[in-house]
């Protein structure tokens, strides 16, 4: 599983891999474990499940799980897709079977949660209403930059949107260059993401192919010739605020962070993510983490990371905001501390992978102190 699909995993409060048994129609059983929060069935190779029969769809259905709760999002297809037991209302658990072309497949785990009134998440309008199953969720627009209807923007207010051309997609693209079911937009509070279904000519985020990633505020998504963005109206407003309060100061307004805190000694800078960074929202995360960049860049060459306070977990909007503070330090940057278990869940980060680690702060402050730090 690489970092973006684990980040995924942690956004979506998912602690255990998604595994199903499937028999075919001869009877024959084969167990599947699918590490992270999200898998696709059908008749592609690349598929999480793959189903070697033509009257399977090439991706014929979506699993995404959300905390203790998987979500069964049929895919565009001739024969769709039966889900059956007890009580079925768009949750899949212990007791349903999910049939697919003379195929079933069940849950192998029973700590998969269906109980309860909770909207499945192609229904549920968070414009609306909150649960708390689903968290604090942003209001996001995703706005069209290119072609004739340049501007336009489609209100997020579903947790599962589709785009496709398949008009049971909630976002309908007539254009052969489009896929049938194309992407996913999954609405979590750490802000927007956007899954790849297998579509012919995939998607790209900030240029690069990706099967999945975080929409930060205006970061450009390409699907096939459309290239979109997605605008949190909370992060703008943040900004704005940010640069009336400007007028006092960089280090003063970093005394009012509650989740990046701030200490200086001579020419370092130590950041210390608090507990608060485990559950937080991405225009937070922006706003504190642009006034750290400002006083770094303006006053001290080098940066610790201190990671002693934080806990045992970290959300990945914290975890990105401290990388980009590294590689915006003026001089060397490093990290320090940290629970052994805060560090095996970002081992395969940026943040982990590139800068040095000293066991505490006093020989990381040494170190910078040191021609060979």
């Amino acid at each position: 599983m690489d970092e973006i699909r684990a980040m995924l995993q942690y956004a979506a409060g998912v602690a255990s891999p998604i595994r199903l048994q499937m028999r075919s129609p001869s009877g024959d059983i084969s167990v599947h474990e699918i590490a992270g929060s999200s898998c696709l069935i059908g008749r592609s190779e690349d598929c999480d499940i793959s189903i070697p029969d033509e009257t399977v769809a090439f991706r014929h259905v979506y699993l995404q799980a959300i905390g203790n709760r998987l979500a069964v999002v049929p895919l565009p297809s001739a024969a769709g897709v039966q889900c059956v037991g007890a009580g079925f209302t768009g949750w899949f658990g212990i007791d349903h079977r999910m049939q697919i072309c003379g195929y079933t497949l069940q849950l192998l785990d029973t700590h998969w949660v269906t109980e309860g009134d909770l909207p499945s998440p192609t229904a549920f309008r968070p414009r609306d209403e909150q649960r708390p199953e689903y968290g604090l969720l942003p209001t996001v627009d995703l706005e069209l930059l290119n072609t004739s209807a340049r501007g336009r923007k489609w209100p997020i207010n579903r947790v599962i949107t589709l785009l496709g051309r398949d008009e049971a997609c909630r976002i309908t693209v007539v254009d052969d260059r489009i896929s049938r079911a194309h992407a996913a937009f999954l609405l979590l509070p750490t802000g927007l993401w956007v899954l790849d279904l297998l579509a012919r000519v995939g998607i790209k985020v900030g240029g690069l192919d990706c099967r999945c990633a975080l929409l930060a505020d205006s970061v450009e998504l390409q699907i096939g010739p459309y290239k979109l963005a997605a605008r949190y109206p909370q992060v703008e407003a943040a900004v704005a605020a940010q640069a009336q309060q400007l007028q006092y100061g960089t280090e003063f307004l970093t005394k009012q962070n509650k989740v990046l805190l701030v200490e200086t000694y001579q020419e370092t800078l130590i950041v210390s993510p608090s507990p608060n960074a485990v559950a937080v929202l991405f225009q937070d995360v922006y706003v504190e983490s642009s006034r750290v960049t400002d006083l770094m860049t303006s006053k001290y060459r080098n940066l610790v990371i201190d990671l002693d306070v934080v806990g045992t977990a970290i959300s990945p909007h914290v975890v990105e905001a401290l990388a980009s503070l590294c590689r915006n330090t003026n001089g060397t940057a490093v990290l320090s501390g940290g629970h052994p278990d805060l560090h095996s869940s970002i081992k395969n980060s940026t943040l982990k992978r590139v800068w040095k680690h000293y066991p505490n702060r006093i020989e990381a402050i040494t170190a910078l102190a040191t021609p060979q730090a």
